[in-house]
């Protein structure tokens, strides 16, 4: 439904914020920041939908991913 969406919208969003922090062209507090942001309407679309919140994939520097 609706949140399923919203959720897979938080999703790219995340995508194109940790390749902005992977570039160094996103100072890492606004990162956090926003990760922070983004992972908290995560949760809330969670708890209003009832299914289990499931974990973005983080990049790191260097090419590894978490």
């Amino acid at each position: 439904g609706l949140a399923h969406h919203i959720g897979n919208s938080l999703q790219a969003i995340r995508g194109e914020v940790d390749l902005l922090h992977l570039t160094g062209a996103l100072p890492q507090r606004s990162f956090d920041n926003i990760t922070q942001g983004i992972e908290q309407v995560t949760d809330l679309l969670s708890e209003i939908d009832g299914s289990p919140r499931v974990e973005p994939v983080t990049l790191h520097r260097g090419g590894s991913r978490r």
